[in-house]
């Protein structure tokens, strides 16, 4: 007697499912690039546990702005001799406590370019603050010293709205009134805006008589 043709096929075990190679890879490859994202987080973001020391980078020796303007002003003693500073990104940055939790803007960094000196950071520590905002700044000669005018204030790429900049506008402008120490000896001239510092030029002047 014959089985039918559907009673052998009843019979038959199909082949166990097995993880494929391919599987395997695509899955390590997931892993992967899951690790390399957390990577460029840790380093890059400002919510990492080491944005500061990566923001600072390897210690630099500050130099006190007061100081080096004294030093250059004294190392020309003639009056009418010309000045030549030099301004850096850190030293900027440090004299106007940039970095320091009771700047304005939160987790900042402060770069230097051609078309301004540009301020980036948040509006707040919170985790969930994703917004950029970056204020440009210009330094203008006034009466003989360098003060700094708002040239705009962006957020997350675009023109900031007035409940940012009300908020942030008058105590940045506040701030970088005294970045930059005024000497009284030194009458600057002329500021240019270089791709990472300040080339500030200006001419020595008689101290005033002390008034008995």
């Amino acid at each position: 007697m014959t089985r039918n043709k559907d009673e052998n096929l009843a019979g038959v075990i199909g082949p166990k499912q097995t993880i494929s190679v391919k599987a395997v890879l695509l899955y390590m490859l997931f892993l992967f690039a899951i690790f390399v994202t957390f990577m460029i987080w840790f380093r890059y973001s400002n919510f990492s546990p080491l944005a500061d020391y990566y923001q600072k980078g390897i210690a630099i020796t500050k130099v006190n702005l007061r100081s080096l303007f004294s030093d250059k002003v004294s190392t020309n003693a003639i009056p009418g001799s010309k000045v030549e500073i030099k301004v850096t990104e850190q030293q900027l940055s440090d004299s106007a406590s940039v970095t320091k939790p009771s700047f304005p803007l939160k987790k900042a960094s402060l770069k230097i370019f051609p078309t301004g000196v540009q301020i980036s950071g948040k509006m707040s520590d919170a985790i969930w603050d994703f917004m950029t905002v970056e204020v440009t700044l210009l330094p203008v000669v006034k009466d003989g010293v360098v003060t700094f005018e708002i040239k705009e204030i962006k957020a997350a790429g675009v023109q900031a709205p007035p409940k940012v900049t009300d908020l942030i506008a008058p105590e940045i402008t506040n701030i970088f009134s005294y970045a930059l120490p005024k000497n009284k000896e030194l009458k600057i001239t002329d500021v240019y805006l270089m791709q990472g510092f300040l080339r500030i030029e200006g001419e020595k002047v008689a101290a005033a008589a002390p008034v008995n």
